[in-house]
């Protein structure tokens, strides 16, 4: 087996041992489970913005640039807001509305803290 594949299969396991996890105790805690199609959704982006920060963001931020931590954490800041916009317009397309209005309406303040933190997070 290459180094590729093999690099690829620990990344695909860790991913799939850590959305177990999380899925586990989100049922046990609050028991709340969405559909299939929104884990996927969600998870993609999350593993979207896991890899767009490690590979392109501190990759230009530290090899490729003069002052790699104000790069570092200028890019970031503007890589969690541009997710959490994202992430605002998907739930409003989840809940049916299209608008995004609609879907900060229903979203409270907890929730925001609550996708920022899960940004950092990743």
């Amino acid at each position: 087996m290459s180094t590729f594949k093999v690099i690829l299969f620990r990344h695909i396991l860790v991913w799939a041992l850590f959305i177990l996890y999380e899925l586990a105790l989100i049922d046990i805690t609050v028991g709340l489970l969405a559909s299939p199609f929104q884990y996927i959704l969600y998870y993609s982006l999350n593993i979207l913005l896991f890899y767009g920060n490690a590979h392109i963001i501190l990759d230009f931020a530290f090899f490729k640039t003069n002052r790699p931590y104000l790069t570092a954490i200028t890019l970031i800041i503007v890589e969690l807001l541009f997710f959490l916009w994202i992430k605002i317009h998907v739930d409003a397309w989840l809940a049916g509305s299209g608008t995004v209005r609609y879907a900060l309406d229903k979203i409270h303040e907890k929730i925001y803290l609550t996708n920022i933190f899960r940004e950092i997070f990743l």
